[in-house]
């Protein structure tokens, strides 16, 4: 809206050229930013929902860990390339709390507008991660609730659309 009252004034000549082209310039960097504040706000919000079926910080937490171990192995080979390690942790290994970025394991999808709403969200993609046990239909169906609770709406209105066992994502539409 703001855009387009920006053009139409450069059209009649009202405003400068450097003065509008700088309008312009913030009008879009200011609805960017809304928008992706709203975005990310929203995704944090539907991951809190399904965070606990997906089991995304048990992941997060034990890709770390093993990241550290590997760093930790390395670099003791490099002191000692000879033999294999004695101590690689003993009866108490270290442990990580990590938390999971939204956005790898939620995608939205939202209408063109610049502040998106709860209401204007057309669907939800929900990634789950390895530590999953064979996702049945069970665990579609509380994932289904999960995603029908942070849209405000019962489970009925929530179709699951393609499943993808391989990638483990799946996809909500509302109906």
């Amino acid at each position: 809206m703001l855009l387009t009252l920006v053009i139409v004034a450069l059209a009649v000549q009202e405003l400068g050229p450097s003065t509008t082209l700088w309008w312009i310039a913030v009008a879009a960097v200011v609805l960017g930013g809304a928008r992706y504040l709203r975005m990310r706000h929203l995704t944090t919000e539907a991951f809190i929902h399904v965070k606990e079926l997906t089991k995304a910080e048990q992941f997060e937490a034990y890709r770390a860990m093993r990241r550290k171990y590997f760093i930790a192995m390395r670099d003791f080979r490099r002191k000692r390339p000879l033999g294999r390690p004695i101590d690689e942790g003993g009866m108490h290994p270290p442990t990580l709390i990590r938390v999971a970025s939204p956005r790898q394991y939620v995608k939205l999808q939202v209408g063109p507008l610049p502040w998106p709403r709860l209401q204007d969200i057309r669907s939800v993609t929900v990634r789950w991660t390895p530590l999953v046990p064979s996702p049945n239909a069970s665990f579609f169906e509380q994932l289904t609730e999960a995603v029908a609770h942070f849209l405000c709406v019962s489970p009925g209105a929530v179709i699951a659309h393609h499943p993808d066992l391989y990638r483990k994502r799946i996809t909500f539409v509302l109906r």
